[in-house]
């Protein structure tokens, strides 16, 4: 039922009246303006758990004409929704349990909310965070796959294999790639995978070579010193004899990040591992009936770093791609080849 409030908004101007009109109505009403017209929003009797319906109306208090569901069953028991504007745009506020597991111990969520010409809303496309390449966030260790993991990933074969069941959260849980010159920390996110890259120039101040052509001369016997146990010894020679000219560690700087999106938000039989026979990374699960492999490799003869993905099933691979970079830097398409993308940005010098 529904009611007009006098201007104290505390007492009723005149009795309650009925809200007709509706389908299936079950509790959470909630009422937003658009364009002239009432729309009355609410929660189902959905057995599954509550979808949210809308109706339409020229007056606050109905009578109402139906539309349809605009929010299907997100997992929790119960849903409570409403409709907010703001900046001009259009949200969608619900509850899920995907944070909990339980079913009506929820968490707030919302979407954009769309609508067509005619007014009618657009189903809403419910989301679990932002798409890693639209985040304006820091660069840091931490990291969040939006992905929901399922099953249990089977063991690889192999003698020397790291594998897990999820995805890395933060920088140390990666797997590292390189082939002396560049280096990878694959983190193996399926909605939001994220590659740590570097390469050996990318130091603070200006290009040297570190090399010291001497030193192999003193290897020999620094060997024999540490073969005998005398470590401090062998130590203080190998920093005498053997360390690059000028002498002393530079500040080292990461290269900048890949990061790429797919449209997997669940992922059956995650594994992610590293063969270190082979020094392949391999990131497999499976989503909606299709299983995907990705394959990472760092090339010594040809100097890159290589991501193979694959699929079972036909026109089922769809991504998108960027770079990003902690120090100023920018991610451009290349105009003679759209199909690639280039980070520039500048390192400090720093004698």
């Amino acid at each position: 039922m529904g009611g007009k409030l006098k201007d104290s908004m505390m007492e009723l101007d005149g009795p309650l009246q009925d809200m007709t009109g509706l389908d299936d109505f079950h509790e959470a009403a909630w009422v937003h303006k658009r364009n002239g017209t009432y729309y009355l929003s609410y929660a189902d009797n959905e057995r599954r758990g509550n979808r949210l319906k809308y109706a339409t109306s020229e007056s606050p208090l109905g009578p109402w004409k139906y539309q349809g569901v605009f929010l299907e069953t997100t997992g929790s028991g119960t849903n409570h929704g409403s409709v907010v504007e703001y900046k001009g745009e259009w949200y969608a506020f619900y509850h899920n349990c995907d944070l909990s597991g339980m079913g009506n111990l929820r968490s707030i969520c919302f979407d954009k909310l769309y609508y067509n010409a005619d007014g009618a809303i657009q189903k809403v496309k419910q989301t679990t965070g932002l798409e890693a390449g639209k985040r304006k966030i820091e660069i840091t260790a931490d990291w969040t796959d939006r992905t929901q993991f399922s099953g249990k990933g089977v063991k690889p074969e192999g003698k020397n294999v790291l594998w897990y069941r999820k995805s890395a959260k933060v920088w140390e849980e990666a797997l590292p790639l390189g082939n002396g010159k560049l280096g990878a920390m694959v983190f193996g996110g399926v909605a939001d995978e994220r590659i740590q890259l570097n390469e050996n120039t990318v130091w603070d101040g200006y290009p040297l070579d570190p090399n010291n052509p001497e030193g192999r001369k003193t290897l020999p016997e620094v060997q024999r010193l540490l073969f005998e146990s005398k470590n401090n010894e062998a130590v203080k020679l190998a920093e005498q004899t053997m360390m690059g000219i000028p002498k002393g560690v530079r500040s080292y700087q990461s290269l900048g990040e890949l990061w790429f999106d797919t449209p997997q938000l669940k992922a059956e039989n995650y594994v992610r591992s590293l063969d270190l026979s082979t020094a392949v990374a391999t990131t497999t699960y499976t989503s909606d009936g299709v299983t995907y492999t990705r394959e990472y490799f760092a090339s010594a003869v040809d100097n890159v770093i290589i991501v193979r993905i694959t699929a079972d099933k036909k026109r089922k691979i769809s991504t998108s791609l960027t770079l990003r970079r902690a120090q100023q830097a920018e991610c451009n398409t290349i105009p003679s080849d759209p199909g690639s993308l280039l980070l520039s940005g500048r390192i400090a010098t720093k004698d």
